[in-house]
């Protein structure tokens, strides 16, 4: 497995020397472009599966300036009308090709506004929240 030393991680630049493709092929078989032979798909594909390439999130959601994250906070997980709403929130927004960051204020309200503060410092897309009062 050959691994990029600066960060730990296998990149495309691996995945296109191991399938000896060109960097922007790889590029774009990930991206699932139109334009891409069947022989190229399968030349890229061997090589990911092969080296275990996994997408970098965080580099993807810079160059989209999306992260495909929601902030969900919630005042008490412990109740049941909330978790249910958690769950199917998360199964709804997991098929939208979303993630979750789930947050539990306890009830709080100097709570809810440090975790507004941390879901803008992670550039989540939206937010879901139950709060303690409007001015949280």
């Amino acid at each position: 497995m050959w691994l990029d030393v600066r960060h730990g991680r296998i990149t495309i630049h691996h995945v296109a020397k191991k399938a000896g493709v060109a960097i922007s092929s790889v590029s774009r078989v990930l991206s699932n472009h139109a334009d891409v032979s069947d022989d190229m798909r399968l030349k890229v594909e061997k090589a990911v599966a092969e080296l275990g390439y996994e997408p970098d999130y965080l580099a993807q959601s810079l160059r989209k300036g999306a992260t495909q994250t929601i902030g969900f906070m919630i005042r008490d997980i412990t109740n049941p009308l909330f978790s249910i709403v958690a769950q199917s929130a998360e199964f709804e927004l997991h098929k939208a090709g979303y993630s979750i960051i789930l947050i539990n204020s306890h009830g709080d309200a100097a709570t809810e506004k440090e975790n507004f503060s941390l879901f803008k410092r992670r550039r989540i897309d939206g937010i879901i929240a139950s709060l303690v009062s409007e001015d949280s």
